[in-house]
């Protein structure tokens, strides 16, 4: 794979929003910058939908998308057929990704080429943001 290869991120919201733009900056701040954001909404209420669609304008690289509600698998499919990455990453709506996340991944892709998945460590943080 090239070095700076597109990576496609998937995020399928449903009826929440509420950590939707802390989320969205963290991916499009990556430090590996050659990224999509696709934000698939899976059917949320009208106004949770608005809401996502205006969070999602204020990210360059984000894209949304709603969708009738089918459950995440089927969000998830249907964001790879929009994605033109050649990675794919996964990432809830209350997730949080370090900044180095993608960076590392795509390196660990790349010097690998029988690897087909990357994954790593997650800490749970409550509201309140302690570990």
């Amino acid at each position: 794979m090239k070095k700076n290869s597109l990576v496609s991120v998937i995020i399928t919201p449903f009826n929440r929003s509420e950590y939707l733009e802390t989320m969205l900056s963290c991916i499009q701040n990556q430090t590996y910058e050659n990224i999509e954001i696709l934000l698939i909404d899976d059917g949320s209420k009208s106004e949770i939908a608005a809401i996502n669609k205006s969070i999602a304008t204020k990210f360059s690289k984000c894209t949304y998308y709603f969708k009738p509600n089918s459950g995440q698998p089927d969000s998830r499919n249907f964001g790879i057929k929009k994605a033109k990455g050649i990675y794919i990453g996964f990432c809830d709506d209350d997730d949080y990704w370090v900044l180095d996340k993608l960076e590392k991944q795509v390196e660990i892709l790349n010097n690998n080429p029988d690897f087909a998945i990357v994954t790593g460590c997650i800490e749970y943080v409550d509201e309140s943001g302690k570990s």
